[in-house]
């Protein structure tokens, strides 16, 4: 997308980033966040962090990779999702964050 200049705000790098989670890719995409906070071109936030472990619904260990980088990396973001975001505790042992993802034209 750069090649192409497509501007990547923050919504698409959340949507990238998932992504790759979604697709099994965590480590991949824990890096790639990290590279691109360096760079300043994206913010960890609790909204970015959520997105990460909503896109592993079925995937308890995965969940539990991405909790624990942003416990250790990002805890005020990790903080903040928990207590002011919150989230549901599925069955299975995943929790499901209540993440605003509403967009306005």
């Amino acid at each position: 997308l750069r090649r192409r200049n497509v501007d990547l705000d923050h919504n698409l790098w959340c949507s990238y980033l998932a992504s790759l989670c979604g697709n099994g890719n965590v480590d991949q995409s824990l890096n790639a966040a990290e590279e691109a906070e360096e760079k300043g071109e994206v913010v960890v936030d609790e909204f970015l962090i959520g997105s990460l472990c909503d896109a592993t619904p079925k995937y308890q260990e995965k969940q539990a990779m991405i909790e624990e980088w942003a416990m250790d990396r990002h805890p005020e973001a990790w903080k903040k999702l928990v207590e002011v975001v919150g989230f549901e505790e599925l069955p299975t042992g995943v929790r499901k964050f209540k993440v605003d993802r509403r967009v306005s034209p």
